[in-house]
């Protein structure tokens, strides 16, 4: 059985869509839990006509506002299910998500956690845009160094993984997906379903749009975690953290005196590869140093002369060899050429 954990605070515009998306399901074997953060519009009315009209819905009542992380942990010491399933007031989950997840985790007994892609829609429902994240162990263990690697209202999760090593959600106001995630990776492994399974709404009445700097602190403290956990040592100032994770998605350029950070990159990489040396997917972590190749080449080779990176151009080298001559003569080649031409 699944059981299904939503909080909601004041969610009458969207609450609806939200809980028909989980009564459609096409895997009937679900609690719905449901965590009314003391609402004071309309919310309560509408979870009183839902559970009068389906069993499988448990309605609980803050008596004051708690906000979400307690009142998710709520949910979680409500549930009775084998797999635990989270789903936001304001997203749609797709109706053969939940078979579809329970399916993976029965075949592979090993993963703790599972998530999957998503389509992120505006306030009215259209579609925005798709996302996609790592679906193999190896390349969302890389990723969650520097951010969250999963959609959070689409994941499902053992809950003996959770009882047995006491994972909670924790004491944060921001960005407690990706502390709660961070930790359940520290003892079973992880994928993410390539299928589009949720509709995740894009909204200003979010956290991560009405806290956006907030959110970005708490984050980078926990990649400052997950990188200190890997190296086993405070390896990182939190400036440097927050300088690789807007480098993971080309969000900064490198000035000279970082590059010196670059090569910390490719030390955590090192780390990290003899540190899960005995999951190695050969194809995932081809793919991971492949895509860390061409981040560093595209950051260094438009802005330095070769003379300057020859440490790094090595390193990149050591890493994925064919990588590194590709991104050479991709923007090498454009330079010797430009000079015969002048």
């Amino acid at each position: 059985m699944i059981s299904v954990i939503m909080a909601v605070f004041n969610g009458e515009k969207y609450i609806s869509e939200a809980i028909d998306s989980i009564l459609c399901q096409t895997y009937l074997k679900f609690e719905f839990i449901i965590i009314n953060d003391c609402s004071n519009d309309q919310t309560y009315a509408i979870l009183e006509s839902y559970e009068k009209k389906d069993a499988r819905l448990i309605i609980y009542r803050n008596n004051k506002n708690l906000g979400l992380t307690k009142s998710l942990n709520i949910g979680l010491k409500l549930s009775k299910g084998k797999y635990i399933a989270r789903m936001d007031a304001d997203d749609i989950s797709h109706p053969t998500r939940f078979a579809k997840q329970v399916s993976f985790m029965g075949k592979h007994p090993e993963t703790g956690i599972l998530g999957t892609a998503y389509e992120v829609i505006d306030e009215e429902g259209k579609l925005i845009h798709c996302s996609s994240q790592p679906t193999e162990d190896e390349g969302i263990r890389w990723q969650t160094l520097f951010h969250n690697s999963f959609c959070h209202p689409s994941i499902i999760v053992r809950k003996s993984i959770l009882d047995q090593n006491n994972i909670r959600y924790g004491n944060l106001h921001y960005a407690q997906d990706y502390k709660f995630t961070s930790q359940i990776l520290e003892y079973s492994k992880g994928a993410n379903l390539p299928e589009f399974l949720i509709q995740w709404r894009s909204s200003s009445t979010q956290i991560s749009s009405r806290k956006k700097e907030d959110q970005q602190r708490a984050a980078n403290k926990i990649s400052k975690e997950n990188i200190a956990l890997l190296m086993d040592r405070e390896f990182l100032t939190i400036e440097e953290v927050q300088k690789l994770r807007n480098l993971y998605y080309l969000k900064s350029s490198v000035k000279k005196d970082e590059l010196p950070l670059l090569m910390k990159w490719i030390v955590i990489f090192h780390t990290y590869l003899s540190k899960n040396e005995f999951h190695h997917n050969d194809v995932e972590i081809k793919a991971i140093s492949g895509q860390l190749v061409r981040i560093i080449c595209s950051l260094t080779m438009r802005q330095f002369p070769l003379r300057k990176i020859l440490k790094i151009i090595y390193q990149c080298i050591r890493i994925n060899r064919l990588e590194t001559i590709k991104q050479m003569k991709k923007y090498y080649f454009r330079m010797i050429l430009l000079s015969s031409l002048l």
